[in-house]
């Protein structure tokens, strides 16, 4: 019965798990060559904790938290320090109104986009917001960002692999190619 994202941060070294049951939101160092997931530290306490989406360069981690009608968008700085100076650079980005839909409140999923925005669903409304400039410590939130036209948006964005989105990098001196050309 347990409800929230898990998401791993695009670079695959952190992962961050949102136990919307508890309430909280974890962080775990995770090495991708072996699979290996460490060093369990629990970074929010709330009431609801949901959604979760690193920003393109690994520097943030945002999370969607609920309080019955309320809910709030909230930044973490993955770059503040230890785990202690991560939890405090916790940094209000949005507040939002109306954020339960009967008969009980839902969250926010998140998720990177080709444009290295991050959408954000919004329940029960007929806009997706845009976290714009995610990679800043002051980032644009808008709300109407993304009109789903006649449709409604729900808890829930589609989950993939956000690192897909990375330009691929090409190492120099590929073998077999010819220098002299």
């Amino acid at each position: 019965g347990f409800a929230g994202y898990m998401k791993f941060s695009p670079n695959g070294r952190k992962l961050a798990f949102a136990d919307n049951q508890n309430g909280k939101v974890f962080l775990f160092d995770f090495d991708n060559s072996t699979g290996t997931v460490s060093n369990k530290y629990l970074l929010a306490q709330n009431n609801s904790n949901y959604g979760l989406s690193f920003s393109p360069d690994n520097s943030k981690l945002y999370s969607t938290t609920s309080n019955g009608a309320t809910g709030t968008l909230v930044q973490f700085d993955m770059c503040a320090g230890d785990t202690t100076a991560i939890t405090a650079s916790n940094t209000l980005i949005a507040a939002f109104d109306g954020f339960a839909v009967p008969p009980r409140p839902r969250g926010n999923a998140m998720q990177i986009a080709p444009d290295g925005n991050i959408y954000v669903a919004r329940s029960g409304q007929d806009t997706i917001g845009i976290i714009k400039n995610p990679n800043s410590l002051n980032p644009i939130y808008i709300a109407n960002g993304l009109s789903v036209g006649n449709g409604t948006s729900h808890m829930g964005l589609p989950n993939f692999v956000e690192s897909y989105f990375n330009e691929p990098t090409m190492p120099l001196g590929f073998i077999g190619v010819d220098d002299s050309i």
